[in-house]
């Protein structure tokens, strides 16, 4: 049983989170996908993606999509975007082109 009091780090979250969803505990699932995306940034992207494809969490996937379609230029820098799943590629751009006809 979990009662939310556990102090997570990156790697911690990221393991935990596909466990929490297994084993059917939401408020741990929440508590991780919290602290991921708070914690978001190109350098651990590739491994919350695949975090967020195990634990199937829709929460964290909008967060991911986000995190692209804002940051999309910049982490053409940074990492492999070919590494990133199509699916989430397309939900980035479309997310991006509706954000700008918005401005």
């Amino acid at each position: 049983m979990y009662f939310g009091s556990l102090a997570l780090t990156e790697p911690l979250a990221l393991n935990l989170i596909t466990l929490a969803d297994e084993y059917l505990l939401p408020e741990l699932k929440a508590d991780c996908e919290s602290y991921l995306s708070k914690n978001l940034k190109a350098a651990n992207l590739l491994n919350v993606i695949k975090a967020t494809e195990a634990a199937a969490s829709e929460k964290l996937k909008e967060r991911v999509v986000s995190f692209l379609a804002i940051h999309m230029k910049d982490l053409t820098k940074e990492i492999d975007v070919n590494l990133i799943p199509n699916k989430l590629l397309s939900e980035a751009i479309l997310k991006s082109s509706e954000v700008n006809k918005s401005l």
